[in-house]
């Protein structure tokens, strides 16, 4: 899976290639432009989980936005994968394992879908 990535601290979006894999430990993610460290995770069966419980509670209404704001189901894919600046680098999935996390993506959504910047 190919994912955008934006640096929180440079503005700069740029793609990485990423499978899953049980057997890596830990994934580090640096900025090619200012070489900041982004993300740092361990254990991606922990990111899998999380994935895969927050697929089964996703609303219809998130669903319907989503579908409405991507042209396509990978690239809804890669953006709710994507770490993103405004939800303090975490990815849309993992906030949608908040207590609020559905209203804060939702909000979010509705921005990209009006082209404000986020």
């Amino acid at each position: 899976m190919v994912i955008i990535i934006r640096c929180p601290y440079c503005g700069t979006n740029f793609q990485m290639d990423w499978e899953y894999d049980e057997k890596e430990q830990e994934l580090v993610v640096k900025c090619p432009s200012c070489e900041r460290i982004i993300l740092r995770t361990q254990g991606f069966s922990k990111l899998e989980k999380i994935r895969k419980e927050v697929e089964m509670k996703i609303s219809k209404k998130l669903r319907r936005k989503l579908q409405e704001v991507f042209e396509s189901k990978k690239e809804m894919e890669e953006w709710l994968n994507t770490p993103i600046a405004d939800l303090n680098g975490k990815t849309p999935l993992e906030v949608l394992k908040e207590k609020s996390g559905e209203k804060i993506i939702l909000e979010l959504l509705i921005k990209i879908e009006h082209g404000i910047p986020s």
